[in-house]
């Protein structure tokens, strides 16, 4: 009994012991409730009530006050009360809520292992008095809590939320819950999960592969309507989540899109790949609507762009003529500029129509309200390669650099986001490497060793130096040419074994079918270099994006006409991510588009995609 408990009986044994002492009897008063004074909460109640009680009810009264103690946050209490339940008295009924009430306890105390072996044996027990909606929840948050891949994690929890059967109440919710893992699935696994699942677990998928696969907003609304044809009692049609409803009714994408880009003088070629890419976007987006209609419903509509776009050179005119003059031909967004310094002059001047730069301002800048921003910051990268050096269980992490300014920042934000200690060894040119790798992976003191010992012994001994053992992966922020000189320096010095992560950089302008130097590296890439992307494919036979060192401007081009499809979704709430030719994007608070790349491994003499399962 707790202290809180003896105190309440004190206190109520003394009132009783001055009623006895008063000369004058008082009116019998109603006994009080054993239960509940104003000093013992009901949890507490319930707990000594089962402290006086025996058999099986005394343990449901432990089961349930546990469940109460818990309730109340009191961890501690609540698994001595639970203790306190004879098993063996307990009715089937009283075995479930047992079971159900120690998985919550192991849960709440981190034990999640053992959470799902409480939880399975309360859901063997089929018990009618448990609430199956939250033994659901629960097993949907021991999925991501247990399982270790990404595929597995939310393949499990999507499974456990999917088959429930909520109320009208808990239906909203529970599909946003569904939709929020799903958004949280890697984008590249939901076909497998398409393919895996059963039921309504795979009409949710269905609807989210469905919604991917769409190009632009009238793509994804044509695919809405058949999905819905197709899954005409499934709980999503109850209640689309949030966001599948702000896409179906989006109403407020621009009319007349002004391009701010430089098309003349040293920028003109990163210009005019940004407008390629966005116009080519345009074109394919109409196509494909008609191309969709045909194929789902039969019919076919003419291509319509979904608006006008005028292009204006940065160059030749200074941004602040440039924005009068675009507000004049009616128009009511803006993309781009493009160079940085312009970026900073257009938010300087507050416009009051849409923006959606291609570049990024400075971390202490303030944007403007209808501001933001997309680029190709390295800063994304070094996030990618922290993420997923994080997600493979990798401590000890060398990194190689080089004094070039963009190596520098993405060494920096790796600095930032890495929780371990962090190696790192710069060079000024490729000849220093095979040095500098040696220096870095400490072979030069095994060296040194061989021939103290050697001396010590009188003795000319056989012997291979030995790379240091303490180094678990190696990150290379390095442009094709010093990639290419490091692979062999690591073959030299005996760390051809350690894992290779790579920058993009690594095999920038790089053919398929050149990177046989690099075999085994794992090279973050645009994610539309990595896939079979129809549109890719078309600008490729265009423009020849194939080694070509200004594609990722042309990708950069294609994200910003998505993007600004999807005005109206971005503004003044948090969006999705959208899987874009450039990453996939998330927006943060500041109005800045960050993007996670795609890994591919060089295998043979071309970089793959990556196998999902990793």
């Amino acid at each position: 009994m707790t202290t809180r408990q003896l105190m309440a009986l004190l206190v109520w044994a003394t009132i009783v012991a001055a009623a006895g002492c008063q000369s004058t009897p008082a009116p019998p008063e109603p006994s009080p409730p054993p239960a509940s004074t104003d000093s013992i909460s009901d949890a507490q109640a319930l707990f000594a009530q089962a402290n006086q009680s025996s058999g099986p009810r005394a343990a449901t009264l432990y089961v349930k006050a546990s469940a109460a103690l818990l309730a109340e946050g009191l961890l501690q209490e609540a698994n001595h009360a639970l203790d306190q339940a004879d098993f063996s008295a307990l009715e089937t009924e009283g075995r479930a809520g047992y079971w159900f009430t120690r998985a919550r306890l192991n849960e709440t105390s981190g034990d999640n292992a053992g959470a799902r072996e409480a939880l399975q044996q309360a859901q063997a027990l089929a018990s009618r008095t448990i609430d199956n909606y939250a033994m659901g929840q629960m097993a949907a948050r021991l999925c991501l809590a247990l399982l270790s891949t990404d595929l597995d994690r939310y393949a499990c929890a999507v499974e456990e939320l999917a088959r429930l059967a909520p109320t009208p109440a808990q239906l909203s919710p529970t599909n946003e819950q569904i939709w929020q893992l799903m958004d949280s699935s890697p984008p590249n696994q939901v076909g497998t999960h398409v393919a895996n699942a059963t039921g309504r677990a795979q009409g949710w998928w269905q609807l989210k592969a469905d919604l991917q696969a769409g190009f632009s907003i009238a793509e994804q609304r044509i695919r809405l309507a058949h999905w819905q044809a197709l899954w005409p009692t499934h709980p999503a049609n109850d209640y689309l989540p949030r966001a599948v409803q702000n896409m179906a009714s989006d109403n407020n994408r621009p009319r007349h899109v002004a391009l701010l880009l430089p098309l003349s003088g040293p920028l003109a070629r990163a210009g005019r790949a940004v407008r390629d890419g966005f116009v080519s976007a345009q074109l394919h987006a109409g196509e494909r609507v008609s191309a969709t209609l045909e194929a789902l419903e039969g019919s076919r509509a003419d291509p319509t762009p979904p608006f006008t776009v005028s292009v204006y050179d940065t160059t030749l005119t200074p941004i602040p003529a440039l924005l009068e003059r675009a507000l004049t031909n009616g128009v009511d967004a803006i993309v781009g500029p493009l160079a940085k310094s312009r970026v900073e002059q257009l938010n300087e001047l507050n416009p009051d129509i849409a923006v959606l730069t291609l570049n990024y301002l400075d971390a202490h800048a303030t944007p403007s309200n209808n501001l933001r921003q997309l680029g190709l910051a390295i800063e994304d990268e070094a996030d990618t390669i922290v993420g997923q050096l994080l997600l493979d269980n990798v401590q000890r992490v060398l990194v190689f650099n080089s004094y070039k300014e963009w190596s520098r920042r993405a060494t920096d934000r790796l600095a930032e986001g890495w929780p371990y200690p962090l190696m790192v060894q710069s060079f000024a040119d490729v000849k220093s490497i095979t040095e500098s790798v040696g220096t870095a992976m400490d072979v030069e003191a095994s060296q040194r060793r061989r021939d103290v010992t050697g001396r010590a012994l009188g003795l000319e001994l056989e012997f291979l130096p030995r790379a240091r053992r303490d180094v678990e992966a190696i990150v290379a922020l390095l442009d094709p040419v010093e990639a290419n000189a490091l692979a062999p320096a690591l073959r030299f010095h005996f760390a051809e074994s350690l894992p290779v992560y790579a920058s993009s950089q690594s095999v920038g302008g790089t053919k398929s079918g050149e990177m046989r130097a690099l075999r085994g590296f794992r090279v973050l890439q645009l994610p539309w270099l990595l896939s079979n992307d129809a549109l890719y494919g078309e600008m490729n036979s265009a423009f020849s994006l194939e080694g070509n060192s200004f594609s990722s401007l042309y990708a950069l081009g294609v994200d910003a006409f998505r993007l600004t499809d999807r005005w109206g979704l971005l503004h003044g709430q948090n969006p999705r991510a959208l899987m874009g030719g450039t990453g996939s994007l998330a927006l943060d608070a500041h109005g800045r588009f960050h993007r996670r790349l795609a890994w591919g491994l060089v295998i043979n003499t071309g970089l793959e995609p990556m196998p999902k399962e990793r």
